[in-house]
């Protein structure tokens, strides 16, 4: 028997630090499981400033598992509201060869027992191209704030383009509204009408604001 097997990756790519709101036990990002762990992956922190939680200058991410030495415990903080640990993202930015060896090191670390849930900026998606590729479940946690329009939609090209978009692994669009923007009537209309249009797009219900 190998115990080494390799754990289910789920990635979710994010717009916004909204995403924050999303962490919560009944998370849309992870029905009917509980992650082991939950990696950041952004050159610009999001987590930390919206959960009110502090890392140190020197604070490596998910690259400190590239250390013979480092163990994902010595990475991880406890987000509030939930009992899972989390590896927030780097104090300093990363080129994408040290995050696609990270990610890849990540899906593999026999010391993390169960899934793993990465959040990936949308940023860096397509530059991590191919170690995206790895993921079991991937889809995209989108905050409409942000107009579902051609952002969304020049995304969503890169992905096809690559190869991520297949089927049997593509999660669809979790699109929301963060809890500080309340949409009008005309924009919560044209939202609807774009995500329809998209493989797997939806809205998710009213988000409740942090505390």
């Amino acid at each position: 028997m190998n115990t080494h097997a390799r754990q289910p990756l789920h990635i979710w790519i994010f717009n916004d630090a909204s995403i924050a709101s999303l962490l919560q036990p009944d998370s849309p990002l992870w029905p009917g499981f509980k992650p082991a762990i939950i990696a950041e992956v952004s050159d610009r922190p999001a987590l930390a400033y919206s959960l009110d939680l502090e890392t140190p200058a020197a604070y490596p991410g998910i690259a400190g598992l590239l250390g013979p030495s480092t163990a994902p415990a010595d990475l991880a903080v406890r987000l509030p509201r939930l009992q899972i640990p989390a590896i927030l993202a780097p104090a300093q930015s990363l080129n994408a060869s040290v995050w696609l060896a990270a990610l890849r090191r990540l899906a593999h670390d026999p010391r993390i027992t169960g899934p793993r849930i990465v959040l990936v900026d949308a940023t860096l998606a397509a530059s991590l191209a191919p170690v995206l590729t790895l993921a079991d479940r991937i889809g995209l946690a989108w905050d409409l704030s942000t107009p579902p329009g051609a952002p969304l939609q020049a995304l969503m090209q890169v992905l096809a383009q690559d190869g991520i978009l297949r089927p049997e692994t593509w999660a669809g669009i979790a699109a929301y509204f963060s809890a500080d923007h309340v949409p009008a009537a005309d924009e919560l209309s044209s939202a609807q009408t774009t995500l329809a249009a998209l493989p797997g797009g939806r809205l998710l219900p009213a988000l409740a604001p942090l505390v």
